[in-house]
């Protein structure tokens, strides 16, 4: 694990995070073990759903690189969903679960009600930004961020 904080250095607590999910441990400080919903299960396909354009130059851009970095480095496959606004996400979530993922990332504030709400609702694990009210074990997660 040193080894692969290590490979990511400076970047946010997304690729900590994403480390942790795929090895199914707490390898990032912001989860507790049992609140990662991929503590324990293979995680073998993740989606990211981001607001704007991975080209972006900043907060989209460095998550959709970073997650498809981890993801190589750790073997599994991403999905990205760019471009998704910050209207109602729910039919974008709905074909990204009906397509088999293990997790998904709902990558943006605006997004932390609905997320956690269509978990609940579908048995989708999810992680979330910036709202640890919603984490239930196994299922929602929280990603803190810091500037």
């Amino acid at each position: 694990m040193n080894r692969l904080i290590r490979r990511f250095p400076g970047r946010f607590a997304l690729a900590g995070v994403l480390m942790s999910l795929a090895i199914g441990a707490s390898a990032a400080p912001l989860f507790a073990a049992d609140s990662t919903p991929a503590s324990g299960k293979a995680v073998e396909r993740v989606a990211l759903i981001a607001p704007a354009s991975r080209t972006d130059q900043g907060w989209n851009q460095q998550a959709t690189q970073h997650i498809s970095q981890v993801g190589e480095e750790l073997g599994f496959e991403v999905e990205i969903a760019e471009n998704a606004g910050y209207d109602d996400i729910t039919p974008i979530l709905r074909d990204i679960a009906d397509d088999g993922v293990d997790l998904i990332i709902c990558h943006a504030s605006g997004y932390q009600t609905v997320c956690p709400e269509f978990a609940a609702e579908t048995g989708t694990r999810v992680a979330v930004i910036e709202n640890p009210n919603a984490v239930e074990a196994g299922l929602i997660s929280d990603i803190e961020t810091q500037a």
